[in-house]
């Protein structure tokens, strides 16, 4: 198995949301940034503040523990076992991140944590908007490529 790539069509699917409600994925705004996390993936406990659309893989008492660690204050979904979304998506790794258009398009799919490519998603946010680039880490010690 393999993550979904560039180019390919992202899965719709409707999911609970921490704290009530629901979160469509992909979403309908112009970009949208999914992470996908479990809450015993250091990795992810060191990219996950740098990002905003989470789908934890977690039940919602272990994500809302982990989200209040992080300070994460945006919309987390919740995907119990088997994860039928993280195989739509083709998840190997986590934590794994996939850039997606208004269209639905997968723009980008990247396992791990790579430094450059969460700054190339700050920058397509940015020209969206008219406004400078935007830089999400903060970190400058971050190295370039941490595995999942």
């Amino acid at each position: 198995m393999t993550e979904l790539a560039p180019g390919t069509e992202a899965p719709a699917a409707t999911l609970p949301r921490l704290g009530g409600g629901e979160v469509m994925l992909p979403g309908s705004d112009p970009l949208t940034l999914l992470a996908f996390f479990k809450s015993t993936c250091p990795t992810c406990g060191t990219a996950l503040p740098f990002v905003r659309n989470l789908v934890a893989q977690d039940d919602e008492t272990v994500a809302r523990a982990f989200a209040d660690v992080l300070g994460l204050e945006f919309p987390i979904a919740l995907e119990g076992a088997p994860w039928p979304v993280s195989a739509n998506y083709g998840l190997v790794t986590v934590p794994t991140f996939f850039l997606v258009d208004r269209s639905s398009e997968i723009l980008l799919t990247s396992p791990g944590l790579a430094r450059d490519e969460l700054r190339d998603v700050g920058r397509r946010a940015a020209a969206l908007g008219g406004a400078p680039a935007i830089d999400p880490i903060h970190d400058a010690d971050l190295p370039a490529f941490v595995p999942g």
